[in-house]
């Protein structure tokens, strides 16, 4: 029988310390730029549209690491189904945050020219991490995928403190830092959750 992974196996997990470096980066950008909460605001949304194209791939690979290895007629009509599949997430995925950016635009702005280059840096960090997190947990880890489910659920908690991110205009680090918490915490919840349901 398979128990849940100890507290020590999660700390041999080293996409979690590449999360935690990935929020650090974004904390460090936002002290030492002196970024609004506009701006931070939008940092977090990019992220989370960093994630989404990150779980297309993962859609795309099927719910296990031997998806395609069924002959080359069953990998085509699968391929076909995880590319629909893929297409709808878009299309759900993106509406849904096409709508956050409306709202935002409206509530905090847009943010400056000059911050432009370090959002793009602070949301690349972020699609690296997830990026690495995929391939190392898919075939490193076989575990399945959920691609589906995974990022709404990630997102969420999120997209709560966005909303009530004007509660903490007057004490951003501490929204950064409880924002970085719950990051990692769906993190660490979400492979444990992928490595029970592959057990």
């Amino acid at each position: 029988m398979n128990a849940l992974p100890s507290a020590s196996r999660w700390y041999q997990d080293p996409t979690l310390f590449s999360l935690v470096s990935a929020n650090l980066v974004t904390i460090l950008l936002a002290l030492t730029r002196q970024w609004d909460l506009a701006t931070v605001v939008w940092v977090y949304w990019g992220q989370s549209v960093a994630y989404g194209l990150v779980c297309c791939f993962r859609i795309l690979a099927g719910d296990s690491s031997k998806e395609y290895a069924h002959g080359w007629l069953d990998s085509v009509a699968r391929f076909a189904a995880n590319a629909a599949s893929t297409m709808f997430f878009l299309l759900h995925y993106g509406a849904f945050h096409f709508i956050y950016a409306d709202v935002l635009m409206r509530f905090q702005g847009l943010p400056s020219s000059s911050t432009y280059e370090p959002i793009a840096f602070g949301v690349g960090v972020f699609f690296l991490h997830h990026l690495g997190s995929f391939v190392f947990h898919r075939w490193g880890k076989r575990e399945t995928s959920q691609a589906f489910s995974n990022p709404y659920y990630r997102i969420l908690p999120m997209h709560f403190f966005l909303v009530f991110a004007p509660v903490f205009r007057q004490a951003l680090l501490g929204f950064l830092l409880i924002r970085a918490g719950v990051d990692v915490a769906t993190h660490v919840l979400e492979h444990r959750l992928q490595r029970k349901t592959h057990a």
